[in-house]
């Protein structure tokens, strides 16, 4: 018979360990390191927070609630975010579902906010048991790379072109700043300045300017923090199946899916000691992140996708074993908002659009060709690629079906697309599994 610790034990993937991550993060603190995970932070807590403030409104909560709300999801995501980096040293870092915070908006108002929070910890419990289950971790890794790689990078291609848009409408923040990038990256590639990522000066660039241009008004700026609201849930049938069920499968297959193969994609399934990236792990810290935001009316907490993609970046250091640290300062700070929600929203709410934009695009760069290369480059060895064209042009669409994203139904089609057309790729593929075994 199996004790629970040899079942646990199965499905709780090794890691380096929080003793040996927290001995190395002050080597691996960089101006980089803190600047990519500052960076991250003000991507995150920029439009999202609003997003949650106009759902709150919607449902007819008042702003003490809607704070509190704010302030379980940002402290909490930002927990879950410090522990999976420090546990496994690789760059994942927390937040919240955004998809699923915008659905809220039409649902909340049906519901107390008790039963509101009886249906967020049912959610995160749904996410915790499919995680200890260990099938999550199996239906992944026996999808194709170049097809999660085509998913990867449609979904994020979007931050890429909102850069451009706004280097057209808003020259005069962005053409300077993505100028400043474009001299340090080049001398970064002929072998200097390479303690200095080109993304960050960029950023310290555009905010000089957006200030003295007027763009960025922080004269109305006051101190105050979060007054967190307990609540004891109560479980209604009709929220569970309103709100639960789909609020699990978002954080599944939309959130974690997401920042798992941008995981993967950049080397992390060997790194460091050749430990795997922790799929299992991070779905059963996501279920109990969810269930402890919920007692003070957070929908949830759990990895986060374009953020992850930042901190584990080339920007936020070249050595791929320090770029934990990127995530475990984007913690530090998303967290911290969390904490001053009130000060922090109206602080973002100051920020030009066009600046968040071009903090969201500049940094995406690295991971974007990365995905390419995996989706349709040499590493693709010319395998897969009817379903990686599929992944990647689903992923851009940003569908939604049933209230599920883009991501997942990128894998999806694009699964079934190369099925159809290309199975004998799926056959070599099986053959290498079987033979690994």
């Amino acid at each position: 018979m199996v004790s629970i610790k040899q079942w646990l034990n199965t499905v709780w993937e090794p890691g380096v360990g929080f003793k040996e991550s927290l001995k190395d993060l002050p080597k691996s603190t960089t101006v980089s390191t803190v600047g990519i995970g500052l960076s991250a932070a003000l991507f995150g807590c920029s439009g999202p927070a609003l997003i949650i403030y106009e759902s709150g409104k919607q449902a007819g909560w008042s702003d003490a609630q809607i704070a509190s709300w704010i302030f379980a999801v940002y402290f909490f995501g930002a927990l879950l975010g410090i522990v999976l980096s420090l546990r496994w040293k690789k760059p994942m870092s927390g937040a919240w579902t955004i998809p699923g915070a915008a659905m809220l908006g039409a649902t909340l108002g049906y519901f107390s906010p008790e039963e509101a929070a009886g249906a967020y910890f049912i959610a995160g419990l749904i996410v915790l048991l499919i995680g200890l289950s260990g099938q999550l971790s199996k239906l992944i890794r026996s999808i194709p790379m170049p097809i999660m790689m085509g998913m990867i990078t449609g979904v994020l291609l979007r931050f890429g072109i909102g850069m451009i848009k706004y280097l057209t409408s808003s020259p005069t923040v962005i053409l300077p700043a993505l100028i400043a990038v474009l001299i340090v990256e080049g001398f970064r590639h002929r072998g200097k300045l390479k303690w200095l990522p080109g993304p960050i000066v960029g950023i310290i660039i555009g905010f000089i300017i957006a200030y003295f241009t007027g763009d960025l008004n922080l004269s109305g700026l006051h101190f105050e923090l979060a007054h967190p609201i307990v609540y004891m849930p109560k479980f209604s049938w009709s929220a569970m199946l309103s709100i639960s069920i789909p609020l699990a499968l978002m954080v599944l297959f939309a959130e974690n899916v997401q920042a798992i193969g941008i995981l993967i994609a950049q080397g992390y399934d060997k790194i460091p000691k050749n430990t795997p990236v922790p799929i299992n792990g991070i779905a059963i810290l996501s279920g109990i992140g969810g269930m402890v935001t919920s007692f003070f009316g957070g929908h949830n907490a759990n990895i986060a996708g374009p953020m992850t993609a930042m901190c584990s970046s080339e920007e936020a250091h070249e050595d791929p074993e320090k770029r934990y640290a990127a995530s475990f300062w984007n913690g530090v700070f998303f967290g911290s908002f969390g904490l001053i929600a009130p000060a922090a929203v109206a602080f973002i709410n100051a920020m030009p659009r066009a600046l968040i934009s071009f903090i969201a695009g500049i940094t995406m760069v690295g991971v974007l060709l990365r995905g390419f290369h995996g989706a349709f480059g040499v590493e693709a060895k010319g395998k897969f690629q009817w379903g990686a064209f599929f992944a990647f042009v689903t992923g851009a669409s940003g569908i939604t079906i049933f209230k599920i994203g883009a991501p997942f139904w990128a894998l999806v089609i694009g699964s079934l697309v190369s099925l159809i057309v290309e199975y004998d790729d799926w056959k070599t593929l099986r053959q290498k599994a079987i033979q690994d075994q």
